[in-house]
């Protein structure tokens, strides 16, 4: 991991890539899954995203997730500490999502108690997937380049109304069995006509456009992504698909086209996001200044 006063930390929930990690020494917690009596670490290697998918077409089991334990956090925090860090900031997945914010702002209570020399500070995201994960990583630059811990957690909060995800689902059915349908759940019951686009509002799972069947689902996530961003000066996109790879090809090269924008990512989302949202999922997060 890379050295700084300030350490960067999130969930598995955030899609940071591999080479993201070590490059900007960010520490990633995995969330666990559980699943048919057995917990997995949402790593992607424990429990490949192919093979949940394949249990949700194929049987009634319905697989759950749960944050890193008191205990993932307590020692991250503490072993960031005693390495020589002086603040440790955690982002979150959206505290209307998950208990995760909850969880972390306990056991940095805790330490805080015991570390009066140093800080956690916990930020909720108010976003999930690659949208937290892009904050996370710019926060991490600025960590780098040596903005003080007090300094990021301000610009987080003034930030995260600029990351988003704009998406697709096959169906509503996994959102709505976990609980984080939001207000998208209107559409239940009509999904083989209208195709709604999700996006993730104040943490809230929400209908941003509405598509009538599947021809120009791609089209309508770029021209909905288009205006949310319009007028960007930089723009960090990622193109995010569970289990529909193909689409997720044909959505890249579309964006590429419309935005100009070189690097963009192509990532399957997590096996702890595909248990909420299932096989088919296709979108385009982004955040942008």
């Amino acid at each position: 991991m890379v050295y700084q006063s300030v350490a960067i930390v999130t969930g598995s929930c955030a899609q940071i890539p591999k080479d993201a990690q070590e490059k900007l020494g960010i520490k990633v917690l995995p969330f666990t899954i559980q699943m048919d009596g057995n917990s997995y670490l949402d790593d992607g290697i424990a429990l490949p995203s192919s093979q949940i998918y394949r249990v949700m077409r194929s049987s009634n089991i319905a697989p759950t997730t749960a944050p890193p334990s008191n205990g993932d956090y307590l020692r991250t925090f503490q072993s960031l500490f005693e390495e020589g860090c002086r603040d440790v900031i955690y982002l979150s997945i959206s505290e209307k999502l998950s208990s995760d914010y909850h969880a972390a702002c306990g056991v940095a209570d805790l330490v805080n108690s015991n570390y009066p020399d140093n800080k956690v500070h916990v930020v909720d995201s108010a976003g999930a997937a690659i949208p937290q994960g892009f904050l996370a990583m710019e926060a991490a630059e600025k960590a780098l380049r040596g903005m003080s811990a007090q300094s990021i957690v301000q610009w987080l909060e003034g930030s995260k109304v600029r990351a988003g995800l704009v998406a697709s689902l096959d169906t509503l059915e996994y959102l709505a069995k976990g609980g984080r349908i939001g207000k998208a759940s209107r559409f239940i019951g009509s999904m083989l006509d209208i195709k709604p686009l999700l996006s993730l509002v104040n943490g809230v799972v929400m209908p941003v456009a509405v598509q009538r069947g599947p021809k120009k689902v791609l089209s309508v996530i770029l021209a909905t992504v288009k205006k949310a961003v319009a007028g960007w000066k930089r723009l960090y996109l990622a193109v995010l698909h569970a289990d529909d790879k193909q689409r997720a090809e044909v959505l890249l090269q579309m964006a590429r086209g419309i935005f100009q924008v070189d690097d963009i990512y192509l990532c399957e989302i997590t096996p702890m996001m595909g248990v909420h949202v299932g096989p088919g999922l296709i979108g385009l997060g982004y955040y942008f200044e």
